[in-house]
């Protein structure tokens, strides 16, 4: 049980989103993109979503702004959320020059509006699970994008709706979160994907 609740908190970490939406959208348009653009895009996504971050918490951890990379304390999360918000804004503005606007766009905007309501509930005092805002937002947008194409992908829905219910148990069994932030942050994840429904389904 416990290797299970602990892959699934590394699994589905919020920094490896980003990519599982962009491999998803890969997957099921591949005739927008040739082999090379996928995979000079992808790693361009890799560096500002995940490798920047992670080399940023290192000099974080020295000026004491965080304690852990696993920010257990709502103070800890505000400099990780701001600089988050940064990059998703530098992301945005890279695949808008690259692509266009495409459900991947929109995704990731969405992505970028729930670090901010994130960012707003932390700086309230109210900690929410951003594991939980990254599953439900990824689960939403792969129905939201099965829904436009009319195209059938019942596995991998049927995989991420599991996921919804086994994040939710690796974080209440690690108990980083109580109950409320698990509801909290599904909603923070949520609520933006759905708005932006209006644009692009």
């Amino acid at each position: 049980m416990r290797w299970l609740m602990t892959l699934a908190n590394y699994l589905w970490h919020p920094l490896f989103i980003p990519l599982y939406g962009y491999a998803l959208v890969t997957y099921m348009q591949p005739y927008r993109y040739d082999t090379s653009f996928v995979l000079v895009q992808a790693l361009v996504l890799f560096i500002l979503l995940v490798a920047t971050p992670l080399m940023l918490f290192p000099i974080m951890r020295q000026l004491r702004l965080i304690k852990s990379i696993h920010l257990r304390h709502v103070k800890e999360r505000k400099w990780p959320l701001m600089i988050q918000c940064l990059l998703w804004v530098i992301v945005l503005k890279v695949l808008a020059q690259t692509s266009g606007v495409t459900p991947l766009y929109y995704f990731y905007l969405g992505g970028l509006g729930s670090s901010l309501l994130a960012l707003i509930a932390t700086m309230r005092g109210f900690k929410v699970s951003l594991h939980q805002i990254g599953i439900t937002g990824l689960t939403l947008f792969a129905f939201g994008l099965s829904w436009q194409m009319g195209t059938s992908i019942i596995e991998i829905l049927l995989v991420l709706t599991f996921a919804l219910g086994w994040v939710a148990s690796a974080r209440l069994w690690s108990q980083a979160h109580h109950t409320r932030e698990l509801w909290l942050g599904a909603l923070l994840g949520v609520l933006p994907q759905v708005l932006l429904f209006c644009y692009w389904l």
